[in-house]
C-alpha cells in the first residue's frame, strides 16, 4: 500500500472554518456589546491572539495527527498560511455581509474615525478632503472591506506564520529507517 500524503488544503479549510467562526462569533458578541471593533484596541489585540493561537493549534494538530510528529519549516508556514487566509476568507464574507443586509454605518465610523485621526494630526482643510475622498472611494464599499479583510489576514497570517514556524517544526529522524540501524554497537 502507499502512503499516501495527508491532504494540506482540506486540514486547511477545515480548521480555516473554525477560525473564521471564532472571529464571527467575537464580532456578533462586540456588536451586541456596542463595542466599536474598529477602535477597540483590546478587541484588535484579541483578534491578534485569536489568530496566533488559531494557527498555533492547526500546524501543531498537523504536525502532530497528520505528519507523524514531524514539520519543516516550510510546511508549517503553509499550514499556518493557509488556515489563517481560509478564515480569513470567512470572516470578511461575514463582514460584507452584514455590512450590506445589516448594519452599514460601519462604514460611516470609518470616515469619521479617519477625519478625527487627520484632525488629531493637524492636517490642512484641502489635505483633509482629498485623504477623506480616498478613504470613502476605498473603504465606505462593502466590496473593497472584503477585499482588504482577505489582505490583511493574508498578510497577518504570513508574517504569524514565519515566526510561528521557527518553534512549531520539528524535523524527522531521516538517517536511521530500521531499528537496526539506531542500536549502538556493543562493546
Amino acid at each position: 500500500m502507499e502512503n499516501k500524503q495527508p491532504s494540506k488544503l482540506k486540514f486547511a479549510l477545515n480548521y480555516g472554518a473554525m477560525l473564521g467562526l471564532v472571529l464571527i462569533i467575537m464580532h456578533v458578541v462586540s456588536y451586541l456589546l456596542g463595542v466599536n471593533s474598529m477602535e477597540s484596541k483590546p478587541y484588535q489585540y484579541l483578534g491578534y491572539a485569536v489568530l496566533i493561537a488559531a494557527l498555533v493549534y492547526a500546524i501543531k494538530v498537523y504536525r502532530d495527527r497528520e505528519l507523524g510528529g514531524a514539520i519543516t519549516y516550510g510546511q508549517a508556514v503553509g499550514t499556518g498560511f493557509l488556515v489563517g487566509l481560509f478564515g480569513g476568507i470567512i470572516a470578511a464574507v461575514y463582514m460584507y455581509s452584514f455590512i450590506s443586509f445589516v448594519d452599514n454605518s460601519m462604514l460611516e465610523q470609518i470616515v469619521a474615525q479617519t477625519e478625527q485621526q487627520m484632525i488629531d494630526q493637524g492636517l490642512s482643510d484641502e489635505q483633509m478632503e482629498a485623504s477623506l475622498e480616498m478613504t470613502k472611494k476605498f473603504v465606505a464599499n462593502p466590496v473593497m472591506i472584503f477585499i482588504i479583510g482577505v489582505l490583511t489576514y493574508a498578510v497577518m497570517s504570513i508574517v504569524f506564520s514565519l515566526i510561528i514556524a521557527i518553534f512549531m517544526k520539528k524535523e524527522g529522524n531521516t538517517f536511521f529507517t530500521d531499528t537496526e540501524d539506531t542500536q549502538q554497537p556493543q562493546s
